[in-house]
């Protein structure tokens, strides 16, 4: 279920960004950021310790690599994480994130 949250946020996103005109590129990815920081809250609110499941994941992506660097600083990273790995994670410190 999170998951598809998560998907969901991206495509919703990537969509405005991509639909929006030059000068308000900005504006929009202010808004992205603000949707990817909602979408880790409710991970986390629904039982999901980001930071541990995004480190566990780190060696099987890139962007999970590339989101424990950034150590929970970037929620566009941390979303990015989850997306690249799908639903199919399967280990104790992603419990209640997917």
């Amino acid at each position: 279920m999170q998951f598809s949250k998560v998907v969901v946020a991206l495509i919703t996103s990537a969509v405005a960004v991509s639909a929006a005109p030059a000068s308000g590129k900005a504006a929009t990815m202010a808004d992205l950021k603000v949707q990817a920081q909602s979408t880790i809250k409710a991970l986390q609110d629904d039982g999901c310790d980001t930071l541990k499941c995004i480190a566990s994941l780190a060696g099987d992506t890139a962007a999970c690599g590339a989101a424990a660097a950034q150590a929970g600083l970037d929620p566009l990273a941390d979303v990015a994480c989850f997306a690249s790995v799908g639903s199919t994670v399967a280990n104790d410190a992603c419990s209640g994130c997917f």
